[in-house]
């Protein structure tokens, strides 16, 4: 059949007609749950308010780009332009099940790009919240730089909360009388005696201070707590107002003759016990002597009567432990002495007068309550 025998008119009816059978014989996928038009006009709304507008203008292409079936063809040939466009369309019909599923994932992929946009919009208002309200609440407590553990207050100068433990008031009520504390800690003083530049660390009310004094032994102090040392410095005693750490670590090596710190590492963390117990065997002479007074954990009646009692007690601390960072600092003749001995009267009684294994077994048993007490 020649070119001019060509029936065009019956040629694209026919075409038409096949494409339209072809459509119609496969569904064109579709989501349950959200049309592809209504997903990419939401998809758009949600990148537009993104902050990052890079991120926005790709989630728009993917949602713009993601069917490959329905886009028309163009064609720039004006006398056969018509028919080419009929054939790519005639294909794109006859590979329509192949497409249809391409069509899905790609769908697939752009909803599931867009939630998790929108996931991430969410969490970035979350964290904005959070950090505002961070923020509120640092103003409102507002911890100063002076503050430690050791000092006891958290206090904030101002119009803002005042949020204050006060450690001065709090000892006078519950340590005990500086009269008390002395008779306690006079048992130490023999270990000083002979040497000089003994150095009291976390020195609080300035007991062990004035035994030094008495017993004509050069001493001073060091303290964070601004009342503490004020009430040292009104009875006559050299006490400093500093970091224990940063004092230490100002001083010459091998200056000192003596170390005493009683009732202080219980206030602070493990890492700054060990850089104290290190620097302590730095700044000591040869031959000097350290003592640390701790509550001790070994004794059930150190927490239901007085560890918990001190809101700024942050943990107590094993002898066995103690010991170790003497041995890993360098320390020798090291010694583990137990003071402030329970009242018998708050001893458990045994079963007196009776015999027999099993009151001897009972009364074993409460023997070893007694000395947990």
């Amino acid at each position: 059949m020649s070119t001019t025998d060509l029936d065009v008119v019956k040629v694209m009816g026919e075409l038409k007609a096949g494409i339209r059978k072809a459509r119609s014989a496969v569904p064109h996928p579709t989501d349950n749950r959200i049309s592809p038009d209504e997903e990419h006009r939401s998809a758009i709304s949600t990148a537009d308010t993104s902050p990052n507008q890079t991120i926005a203008a790709e989630i728009a292409s993917l949602h713009q780009g993601y069917d490959i079936v329905r886009p028309p063809f163009h064609s720039h040939r004006k006398i056969i332009g018509r028919a080419i466009i009929i054939g790519k369309n005639l294909a794109r019909e006859l590979l329509l099940q192949i497409f249809a599923r391409q069509v899905n994932y790609n769908g697939a992929n752009a909803r599931v790009v867009t939630h998790l946009q929108r996931e991430i919009e969410s969490l970035r208002s979350e964290l904005e919240q959070m950090k505002a309200q961070t923020e509120r609440y640092r103003a409102l407590i507002n911890i100063s730089d002076t503050s430690s553990t050791t000092d006891g207050r958290w206090r904030r100068d101002g119009n803002s909360l005042n949020l204050s433990f006060e450690y001065f008031q709090f000892e006078q009520k519950h340590r005990g009388s500086e009269g008390d504390i002395a008779a306690r800690q006079r048992p130490y003083i023999p270990w000083f005696e002979g040497r000089s530049d003994v150095l009291d660390i976390g020195c609080g009310r300035g007991e062990f201070l004035e035994l030094l004094r008495q017993a004509h032994i050069s001493h001073r102090g060091v303290d964070l707590n601004s009342e503490m040392v004020n009430h040292c410095q009104r009875k006559g005693l050299e006490v400093t107002r500093a970091d224990a750490i940063q004092f230490l670590a100002d001083l010459s090596d091998h200056s000192l003759g003596g170390v005493f710190c009683a009732q202080m590492i219980e206030h602070v963390e493990p890492s700054l016990v060990i850089a104290l117990v290190h620097l302590c065997y730095r700044k000591l002479r040869p031959g000097g002597v350290i003592i640390i007074e701790s509550p001790n954990p070994g004794c059930v009646t150190t927490f239901t009567e007085t560890f918990y009692k001190d809101l700024t007690h942050l943990r107590p601390y094993h002898p066995a432990s103690i010991k170790q960072c003497f041995e890993s600092a360098g320390f020798e003749d090291i010694e583990i002495k137990f003071s402030s001995p329970i009242d018998p009267s708050a001893r458990i009684a045994t079963l007196n007068g009776l015999s027999g294994f099993e009151v001897e077994k009972f009364n074993r048993s409460i023997e070893r309550l007694n000395d947990l007490i």
